[in-house]
């Protein structure tokens, strides 16, 4: 059976320690000047998927417009009501270091007029910012870590399908190796009449032909008689003899089939056997990557 990547896919973060998702403020370059803005780090995700996963925060607190120049995205009168209760601009720019699978995010909150949110000006708003962007960036990071784990659970669920089926299909192959060899019995039966038959035969030819070596005139109609009991004897024996031989080959099939049957068994229990370990496996993965999710706060 072939694995998937991503069901044997064993990341180097499972060996990592815990982490914690840090929010800082800080005065950040952005595309037309610099800004107040918080920055934090998303781990363990690719820039695309988190642009993704930004645009939809965006859209789901009603975003009135989204621009993405592929520098940084724009968010025009959105209502961030856990903020402030009305609708404002977001500027937010990512920066990806594939090697280590870290996405740099800068956020700026522009509350009205070009004020940007600080923490000195606007200390309560401030820290609702912070919560919201760290629960993003903590989102973003468990993300694709989710998703592993949802592959290694659908894996298991699949495997335990497998089995199922497996179980079943031993049931029925069973109960086909019995209804064979009920039929290899009966032919078995058919065989050894048809044997017996034959041997009567034989024994009534050789008693034919002895008569017939009595008659000395091979041209009285005693002879000619007894010439045409020979021959209907000889064609009943040919007769049997093929059945005999139409008998034998079913029997031979009977037992390839039966063969093909256990060979169907154990290719079953062969593959029962490796699911049930490939299971404990992925029980492995799937804690694995949950003891993870644990790790990042």
């Amino acid at each position: 059976m072939k694995h998937s990547p991503v069901y044997l896919f064993v990341c180097t973060a499972l060996l990592c320690s815990a982490q914690k998702i840090e929010i800082r403020e800080s005065t950040e370059k952005f595309y037309a000047t610099e800004r107040n803005a918080v920055k934090t780090t998303i781990y363990e995700n690719v820039l695309k998927d988190v642009v993704e996963g930004w645009k939809d925060y965006l859209l789901k607190n009603k975003c009135e417009r989204v621009a993405d120049d592929k520098v940084e995205i724009y968010g025009h009168n959105i209502f961030l009501k856990e903020i402030i209760n009305k609708p404002i601009d977001i500027y937010c720019r990512f920066v990806e270091d594939k090697e280590t699978k870290q996405i740099q995010m800068r956020v700026a909150l522009d509350i009205g007029a070009g004020n940007y949110i600080k923490s000195e000006n606007n200390p309560n708003e401030f820290k609702l910012f912070e919560k919201a962007i760290r629960e993003f960036a903590v989102k973003m990071t468990k993300a694709p870590i989710e998703a592993y784990m949802a592959a290694a659970i659908n894996y298991q669920k699949k495997l335990h399908r497998e089995i199922k089926v497996i179980e079943n299909n031993k049931l029925k192959v069973e109960e086909n190796i019995a209804d064979t060899k009920i039929k290899i019995e009966k032919t078995e039966k058919k065989l050894a009449e048809k044997k017996a038959e034959r041997e009567l035969k034989i024994n009534e030819m050789a008693a034919q032909k002895k008569i017939n070596d009595t008659i000395t005139d091979a041209a009285s109609d005693r002879a000619k008689l007894a010439k045409k009991a020979l021959e209907k004897l000889t064609d009943k024996q040919k007769d049997i003899e093929g059945t005999i031989l139409d008998v034998e080959k079913d029997i031979k099939e009977y037992q390839l089939k039966i063969q093909n049957f256990e060979k169907d068994i154990k290719s079953g229990q062969d593959t029962k056997v490796f699911n049930l370990k490939e299971i404990e496996t992925q029980k492995t993965i799937e804690e694995n990557w949950k003891k993870r999710l644990d790790q990042i706060s």
